[in-house]
Order: structure tokens, then C-alpha cells, then sequence
């Protein structure tokens, strides 16, 4: 219950973000700055959250898992040898749901990372706009011209390229 309260006081966050930056004034590129900023440092949270709940959560299974191990080698030394295979299976099976974990923590953060790497080119080009404003009259027309050449000509992200790095 608390982990779902949680999510969802990070998804209402980002939507207000959001709404924000809609009713945000196009030539108010600080403040749509700001709220990209505050939503970034919201993903950087979450994905924080998420992995210490995904440690955490592999920690305490490894432990689990350990002790069946212990215990199956225990049970092997002065104890049936039914009672030792019986604990040593649920420590491998308890090994398994670690790695079910480790592959769904693997898969949400790919995601993150799709989201962030959105967020970092944005505020790349909204970086760049915000410097336009502080060059000469004579220059800004050019210059934001260009600016909005490359944010039109950028291409599109996909999962590969965010796998890759390129």
C-alpha cells in the first residue's frame, strides 16, 4: 500500500509538472526550465527509490536463500538426506526469485533511462534558447533559427540507441 501511495504521488507530481509547463507563457523559458529541472530531480527520486527497493529486496532474498543452503548442509552432515535436498531446492528457488528481481529492475530502469535521456536533450535546447536570449539583437534571429533547425532535425530516440549509446 505504501509503495503504491508512493507511485502515485510521483505520477500526480510529474502530471502537475506538466500542467505547469503548459500553461507556462512559450517565452518564459526559465520557468519551463524550472519545471524541467524539478522534473528530473522528481525521476532522479524515483529511480533512487526504486533501486534501494530492488537492493533491498535481493538482499533479503540472498539471506533467505543463504540460511536454506546452511541449513540443507547441516541437514546433509547429521539429518536425512530428503530434509537437506528439500531445503537446498528452496534455496535455489529463492535464488531464482532474485533474479527475477534483478531482471525486473533491469527492465524499469531501461525505461528511466529512455525518460532521462528526453529530459537531458530538453533541457539541452531549452540551455540553448535561455543563451540566445543574451546575445546582441543583431545575432538572437540567427541564432534561434539554428536552434530550432536542430531541435526539428534531431532524430528521433529509440530503445536502441538509448542500449547503445549512440
Amino acid at each position: 500500500m505504501g509503495i503504491h501511495l508512493l507511485e502515485t504521488n510521483v505520477v500526480r507530481s510529474l502530471t502537475e509538472y506538466c500542467d505547469q509547463i503548459a500553461i507556462t507563457a512559450p517565452d518564459n523559458v526559465q520557468e519551463t526550465a524550472r519545471l524541467m529541472q524539478k522534473m528530473i530531480v522528481s525521476y532522479y527520486q524515483d529511480v533512487r527509490r526504486q533501486a534501494l527497493l530492488a537492493f533491498f529486496a535481493a538482499f533479503v532474498l540472498e539471506v533467505v536463500a543463504v540460511a536454506f543452503f546452511v541449513y540443507a548442509a547441516y541437514m546433509t552432515m547429521g539429518g536425512t538426506i530428503q530434509t537437506a535436498a528439500l531445503s537446498a531446492i528452496s534455496g535455489f528457488l529463492i535464488q531464482l526469485m532474485t533474479a527475477v528481481v534483478f531482471y525486473l529492475y533491469s527492465q524499469s530502469a531501461r525505461q528511466f533511462a529512455g525518460f532521462h535521456i528526453c529530459l537531458e536533450r530538453t533541457n539541452r535546447y531549452l540551455l540553448a534558447n535561455a543563451l540566445v536570449e543574451h546575445l546582441p539583437d543583431a545575432e538572437r534571429a540567427t541564432k534561434r533559427a539554428e536552434l530550432i533547425s536542430v531541435v526539428l532535425n534531431a532524430p528521433t530516440l529509440t530503445l536502441s540507441m538509448i542500449e547503445k549509446g549512440s
